[in-house]
């Protein structure tokens, strides 16, 4: 049997990581963050598949967390999940190296597509 693979949720917000807990929790392991520093310290504790980001977290932005994990883990799928909507902050994340950009509030269909068809992708090596 394949092993679930790990979604980091990082969110300030308890109840937007409580709910993309909610939606995966079935066919994925879930790790949460609550800051910038919190997920990188995730990152390097455990084998995550795939990062669900928030851009407005304290101290350390979304921006900040998506350039650490581009310098130090290349590879690893960054999806946004974010209210910011506008145009600028959607190419920032593209041009810093994200997979995917999902706007708050999040359709739980949409989401879980975005998430399966990026692991899917990266399962079979490609992207």
């Amino acid at each position: 049997m394949e092993k679930k693979k790990t979604i980091l949720v990082v969110d300030d917000e308890k109840n937007v990581r409580e709910s993309l807990n909610e939606i995966f929790k079935d066919e994925y392991n879930i790790v949460m963050a609550a800051s910038g520093e919190e997920a990188i310290e995730k990152i390097e504790k455990h084998n995550i598949n795939i990062v669900l980001l928030d851009i407005m977290l304290p101290f350390m932005d979304g921006f900040a967390v998506l350039g650490s994990i581009r310098k130090n883990y290349d590879g690893l799928p960054v999806v946004i999940v974010s209210a910011l909507k506008d145009e600028k902050s959607i190419q920032k994340a593209m041009n810093l190296g994200a997979t995917g950009y999902v706007a708050k509030p999040f359709d739980v269909v949409k989401i879980r597509n975005v998430v399966d068809e990026i692991l899917n992708v990266y399962s079979q090596g490609g992207a």
